[in-house]
């Protein structure tokens, strides 16, 4: 025989009454006979193994609670509503927390979940709006749908290496949250997962994740800086609107897609670098960037590697570019451009302000764009002018020459090149080096920082 002791605050006194039961779970038919929302305490026995489906629902005046080693469940909605619960005490022995268990413990304010949990269901801390810090074990391979949605002072949570997916709206409305870590064990990114997460100031998504879902980062106003890995494959309808101080975003030449309202009120973006893998750019993608001004359109060869020519070799492939012309030209979602860096057949079907230039070089320099170092032209040029005791192709050497030598290896190979000695002078390298190198210097492209 097992005896639930249920402290009862009616009238300003306390009443203590106890629930007598056989099995070893408690169920919310146990509960609901007496006045829940009294209910101040709860003493559960040792023995019980499991709590039930909704079995403390909306026991609003429950302060606090401790939970016995013998338990290795808590079910759907068990303490959902419980909206003066500040601690809860959840033991090793428990393996999962089910659907919304802890949804709206508005006074909850610190959560450890112990090592033994291997699954934390949909919404189970939704609501939890006091809650500062959660503790992630890393039993846990991944966190379910709204779990932590609307968590308003949750401030940085530690997400670990074992998560592989981050689920649909996992931290949306976790408007204090300032750090975030993102594991390289994540391979995707959930629908609306950190919409809303409005103080987030910067991210880096590892190179594990391979898709971003639709409204991921949507309104988060603070964002000023996001790295998106050549991993990525599609960035989902609405995944960064209204990301509104989003200075700058280059696109990997892994993405072949871009969802409609992807970057719709980003109106900080100055510039994009768009490559020529993107398939589809979706409606209104880029529509109420006010302060775009530069396109970097990047090409690519038949490998998926980036170039710097102007004009594809035979064993190249054509550009894959009648996604951005046609949201160039058609969509006009780019109204604020006024400097483009586009290969030659690109430029020649421009519309708008380009409509009457045909090849980049046509263009005034006032409305051409220049690469800077960190994208395909200018890394091809002083990167390929390290020694080769210095430089392999294909190892981790990211070093960089200051500005003063890289201005003048620019000038040193313009002159070069306007030579009849030109490889008199310059160093031996591939024939296809010098196709990239001269398509840069022939455009008068002097790299930027």
């Amino acid at each position: 025989m097992l005896l639930l002791y249920i402290f009862l605050l009616i009238n300003g006194n306390e009443i203590v009454k106890t629930i007598q039961f056989n099995n070893n779970c408690i169920r919310k038919e146990d509960i609901e006979q007496y006045y829940i929302k009294h209910i101040v305490k709860i003493i559960i026995p040792v023995c019980v193994t499991s709590i039930e489906d909704r079995a403390f629902k909306d026991c609003s005046a429950l302060t606090s609670l401790k939970i016995p080693s013998s338990v290795t469940s808590i079910g759907k909605g068990a303490f959902h509503g419980c909206s003066s619960l500040t601690s809860v005490d959840i033991p090793s022995s428990v393996i999962s927390i089910e659907r919304d268990a802890f949804k709206d413990c508005s006074a909850l304010t610190n959560l450890v979940i112990p090592s033994s949990v291997t699954s934390i269901g949909s919404g189970a801390f939704a609501g939890c709006s006091s809650l500062m810090t959660v503790t992630i074990p890393s039993s846990v391979t991944r966190i379910g749908i709204s779990v932590f949605e609307g968590c308003s002072s949750l401030a940085s949570v530690a997400i670990p290496s074992s998560v592989i997916s981050i689920d649909w709206r996992v931290f949306a409305g976790c408007s204090a949250l300032t750090n975030l870590v993102i594991p390289s064990s994540v391979t995707s990114i959930g629908n609306g997962a950190f919409a809303g997460c409005s103080l987030l100031s910067s991210l880096q998504i590892p190179s594990s994740v391979t898709s971003i879902g639709s409204g991921a980062f949507i309104g988060c106003s603070s964002l000023v800086t996001v790295t998106i890995p050549d991993s990525i494959t599609s960035i989902g309808g609405n995944a960064f609107r209204n990301c509104r101080l989003l200075a700058s975003l280059v696109i990997p030449s892994s993405v072949t897609s871009i969802g409609d309202w992807a970057f719709t009120g980003c109106s900080s973006l100055v510039s994009v670098a768009i490559p020529s893998s993107v398939a589809s750019i979706g409606y209104n993608a880029f529509t109420g960037c006010s302060s775009l001004v530069t396109l970097f359109v990047q090409p690519i060869d038949d490998s998926g590697s980036d170039i710097a020519t102007e004009t594809i070799s035979d064993e190249g492939a054509a550009p894959n570019t009648p996604a951005f012309i046609k949201a160039f030209n058609v969509q006009q979602q780019f109204p604020a451009v006024t400097k483009v860096w586009a290969l030659d057949d690109v430029i020649a079907k421009l519309k708008g302000k380009y409509e009457a230039y045909n090849t980049l070089a046509d263009i005034p320099r006032a409305l051409r764009a220049a690469p800077d170092a960190t994208t395909w032209a200018g890394v091809q040029l002083w990167m390929w002018w390290l020694p080769p005791s210095s430089f392999v192709a294909g190892s981790e050497d990211t070093r960089t020459p200051c500005k003063s030598r890289t201005v003048t290896i620019w000038y040193t190979m313009l002159t070069a090149y306007k030579s009849s000695e030109v490889m008199e002078i310059l160093p031996d390298l591939e024939p296809e080096l010098w196709e990239h190198i001269f398509t840069f210097l022939k455009h008068y492209h002097q790299p930027t920082y």
